[in-house]
């Protein structure tokens, strides 16, 4: 199969439309401007936390601003200041309370670490209190260097020290275990039925949009989580047959 794209997030239905939609239903009903924003900023706030895996009942404070992790948007703060590791330090007098502020932090400094360091800084972001901002840090990182990394040797050591490091993070978890799967069908090499239909939507979906594998195609057509990747896969197994 093709090279995959530098770096993929948790396929979702298009809130903006949704969002979009509703502020023009509120308009046209009168509400003032202050209002609308309001109701964006809510049901923004509801997509970072299903794009971060954070879900009723999991672990990790809620977000308490609209912030948009994966365009690296964060609302309220600076990137200046502490250091990441200070930063990541709660309770000591160099923490900064806005988790927008850490966040910004946090991705520079995944932008800038040396790769022998990598392991280091993300377990020490992974104390930051905000859990699910900090997965999100996390896996943004993840899924840049998995990609770089997709068919090159050092990607099994990689993968096991960042494996250990991530090892109480369900999310990094599973983004890891993905990037492992896509890793081995694009080396063919060997991979179980029951891996791919346990893999993330992000997977199924690039999968059935590029996969030129018949047996990958005709199990998502089958079996693949969303509607969408089963239309996918089913249309593209019509054309390669």
């Amino acid at each position: 199969m093709g090279s995959p794209v530098s770096a993929y997030g948790t396929r979702t239905v298009p809130r903006a439309r949704i969002v979009d939609a509703h502020h023009r239903a509120l308009e046209a009903n009168g509400l003032e401007a202050k209002e609308v924003k309001e109701v964006k900023e809510a049901k923004e706030v509801k997509e970072v936390k299903e794009v971060t895996g954070t879900v009723p009942g999991a672990a990790g404070p809620a977000v308490r601003q609209p912030c948009d992790h994966r365009a690296g948007k964060c609302h309220g703060g600076t990137e200046e200041g502490a250091s990441v590791t200070e930063t990541a330090a709660a309770g000591t007098e160099d923490f900064d309370p806005d988790e927008h502020v850490r966040f910004a932090r946090y991705r520079r400094a995944f932008a800038d670490v040396a790769p022998e360091d990598a392991a280091a800084l993300a377990a020490r972001v992974l104390t930051d209190p905000e859990r699910s901002m900090a997965s999100c840090a996390v896996c943004e990182y993840l899924d840049r260097r998995a990609a770089e990394l997709l068919t090159d040797p050092g990607f099994p050591a990689w993968r096991r020290e960042l494996a250990d490091v991530v090892a109480a993070d369900a999310f990094a978890v599973r983004r890891l275990r993905d990037w492992a799967l896509l890793r081995a069908m694009t080396l063919d090499e060997p991979w179980e039925e029951e891996q791919l239909l346990a893999a993330e939507n992000w997977l199924q979906a690039h999968l059935a949009e590029k996969s030129p594998a018949v047996p990958v195609l005709s199990l998502l057509a089958e079996s693949g989580r969303t509607r969408r990747s089963r239309n996918i896969a089913s249309s593209r197994l019509r054309q390669l047959r």
